[in-house]
């Protein structure tokens, strides 16, 4: 399957808690993760078309791993990742 061709993705409601294996979905534009048990943004640093974060009650703290990207992103920045 051609992981870089999903676009949409919506896991909220769910168990899910490790989101490493989102890694892989670099084409991800739309991501909803609202209501889940999701604690750490690091492995969506590669998601560099992420334009659409939804992350309503879970147990993220900090936006910071996705600060370098968001930068790089809109600005278009070199700043290294």
């Amino acid at each position: 399957m051609d992981y870089q061709r999903i676009e949409r993705l919506d896991l909220s409601r769910n168990w899910i808690s490790d989101l490493e294996s989102l890694r892989v979905l670099t084409g991800l534009r739309v991501l909803h993760l609202y209501d889940t048990s999701a604690s750490d943004l690091e492995p969506l640093k590669p998601l560099i078309h992420l334009r659409e974060l939804r992350l309503s009650r879970t147990r993220i703290r900090s936006l910071e791993p996705l600060a370098v990207s968001v930068l790089c992103r809109d600005f278009g920045s070199t700043v290294p990742r």
